[in-house]
């Protein structure tokens, strides 16, 4: 006999077994028993079937495996499809996420039950170079309200959800992987100063080279991923303009830091004379205006960002004793307008004590002076502006990594010579970050308490 069919296994008393009932025929011995449902004690199942649905225990049971035991063919169901883009994960699924492309962002799901899980991996190796995401969908994750990344190659991390004090966690069975997440950091990114104009012979001179475009955020609040490199790019300092050629300043160079960008500021004009135009150019902060009719500064936040990066450049004045150009604007003021008499005063900058003591509180994006007619200085604007200049004096460079706008040199009267403009300022970025957060190095480290900042003199990568 091959088989032994039974419909109940009904009770065991003692060492008493009772197999069937009354007017049943139990055949034994056999290899196989058949029953829809195998009952405990107490009368619910312990194992039951309904179609193809097998069920092990019932509800409120508690279903384990002994000490040593190892169970086969139960866990996540697989989706045979490789992800290339974005999508939505499901709890009690597993994805093979290709980034080779760029990353992936992956939705958890929104609304899981505690214990739900799922798996995410990196299908071609690429995390490294290009992370996988997981949005968290205003639920926690590892006990924090941030996103996050999967940022290892061939990573495969298993989530599990816990409740809403920590979220999503990874469970035990994590796999060659982890979930990175963002902190956040301080910075200061300061652009190029832009350079000034000069002055030909007999000429009244130029207008202050514009502050570069300064951009920071005073508090730590700008996100970045662990292990994220992060290219640096410091702006350099425009060059000066030539009196020989009647030209202006040229504009500084941007500075970047990941998606901040600082403008360069605009250059300084000259007096207007025959077809030049006297207007200051653009710029993070705009530059001075050349003396005349036409000597209007140039315009500041350029391109427009807010909070705002940078003033307007001063207007040039009239004709008169002195002829004044205007002034570079900086990042807190506007360049001053020149007058009859006097050069405009460079527009100051800002005072930031972003690197601490003893190496702050610095003031950068200072506008360059604007020149005069006559004999004299004016002032360049606090934070790396450079001095406007009067015959026999000549302007002087914006500071180097300040952002500062370089002043203004004139001609003098009578047969003096050409007199060049002035260079800008190289820019500077600085980040501040708590030290607890990364081990990173990256440009010239100090500390400051619990901060480390990174500073950058030229351009370089912040590993986060």
């Amino acid at each position: 006999m091959s088989k032994v069919e039974v419909n109940t296994v009904d009770a065991q008393c003692g060492t008493t077994v009772t197999i069937g009932s009354a007017g049943k025929t139990v055949s034994v011995p056999g290899n196989i028993v058949k029953s829809n449902a195998i009952q405990a004690s107490d009368g619910g199942n312990i194992i039951d079937q309904c179609g193809t649905t097998v069920t092990l225990g019932a509800t409120g049971d508690t279903v384990s495996l002994a000490s040593g035991a190892s169970a086969t063919g139960f866990g996540l169901s697989w989706c045979a499809t490789v992800k290339t883009g974005a999508f939505c994960a499901a709890a009690g699924k597993g994805y093979f996420v290709n980034t080779t492309a760029g990353g992936i962002t992956v939705t958890l799901p929104a609304a899981p039950s505690i214990g739900d899980s799922l798996q995410i991996t990196d299908f071609a190796g690429t995390a490294a170079t290009n992370a996988i995401t997981l949005g968290r969908n205003s639920l926690k994750i590892k006990g924090a309200c941030k996103c996050g990344t999967i940022d290892q190659d061939r990573g495969s991390v298993r989530v599990v959800y816990t409740g809403t004090t920590q979220g999503w966690i990874n469970s035990l069975d994590a796999v060659e992987g982890r979930i990175a997440q963002a902190y956040n950091v301080q910075y200061l990114v300061v652009a190029g100063g832009a350079g000034s104009a000069g002055a030909k012979a007999g000429s009244a001179g130029g207008g202050g080279g514009g502050a570069g475009g300064l951009r920071n955020v005073a508090t730590k609040s700008f996100a970045v991923l662990p292990g994220t490199p992060y290219s640096i790019t410091v702006g350099g300092g425009g060059a000066a303009g030539s009196g020989a050629s009647i030209t202006k300043g040229t504009p500084g160079d941007d500075s970047i830091f990941s998606t901040i960008t600082s403008a360069g500021g605009g250059g300084g004009a000259m007096e207007a004379t025959g077809p030049v135009n006297a207007a200051g150019l653009p710029g993070g902060s705009g530059g001075g205006a050349g003396y005349g009719a036409t000597g209007t500064g140039g315009t500041g936040n350029i391109p427009c960002v807010s909070p705002a990066q940078g003033t307007d450049g001063g207007n040039g004045g009239p004709p008169g004793a002195s002829y004044g150009s205007g002034a570079g604007g900086g990042h807190s003021c506007a360049g001053g307008a020149g007058t009859t008499s006097v050069g405009g005063a460079g527009g100051a900058g800002t005072v930031c004590g972003i690197r601490g003591t003893p190496f702050d509180p610095v003031a950068y994006a200072g506008g360059g002076g604007g020149a005069i007619f006559g004999p004299g200085t004016t002032t360049g604007g606090a934070g790396g502006g450079g001095a406007g200049g009067g015959y026999p004096n000549v302007g002087t460079a914006g500071g180097t990594n300040t952002g500062g706008g370089g002043g203004g040199s004139s001609g003098g009267p009578g047969p003096s010579p050409v007199r060049c403009g002035q260079l800008g300022g190289s820019g500077i970025v600085i980040i501040r970050r708590l030290t607890a957060c990364g081990t990173s190095t990256s440009g010239t480290v100090t500390t400051c308490g619990s901060d480390t900042i990174h500073t950058f003199l030229g351009d370089g990568t912040f590993v986060a």
